[in-house]
């Protein structure tokens, strides 16, 4: 089931990031741009807020201790709620994983500006 993009026309984002600071720091440039935002974690609880919020783009961490990028994702994908993807890793290996995913890439440090084209890309496949 189809869920209507949030309030403002931006739609909603989950994060999946284990480091405090980049996930903070994510969730407020994400919401200044106007995207409604909900972060986690882990993979566990990205689970658990997949349920409820139901993101149109999910912004995944790769590398995570407990259940990775891949176990996540592939856990969410079988859930069946429609989203993009975009994958954020230091790993000089995430952008391979990154494309058999079908997913953007986003090599870390992030850079502010791709994360914004990524996520505006994301977002006119949802509006259009």
């Amino acid at each position: 089931m189809a869920h209507p993009i949030s309030p403002g026309g931006r739609p909603r984002v989950l994060i999946v990031e284990d480091d405090a600071s980049a996930r903070g720091a994510l969730v407020e440039i994400l919401a200044f741009e106007g995207y409604t935002v909900e972060a986690a974690m882990d993979g566990f609880s990205g689970l658990a807020k997949l349920a409820a919020f139901h993101p149109q783009i999910i912004l995944c961490d790769l590398g995570r201790a407990g259940m990775d990028g891949v176990a996540f994702i592939e856990r969410a994908r079988q859930v069946g709620s429609r989203f993009r993807l975009a994958i954020m890793s230091a790993s000089h290996a995430g952008g391979e994983v990154a494309a058999s995913l079908g997913a953007a890439y986003l090599p870390k440090p992030i850079d502010i500006d791709r994360l914004l084209d990524v996520m505006s890309q994301a977002a006119n496949q949802f509006v259009s």
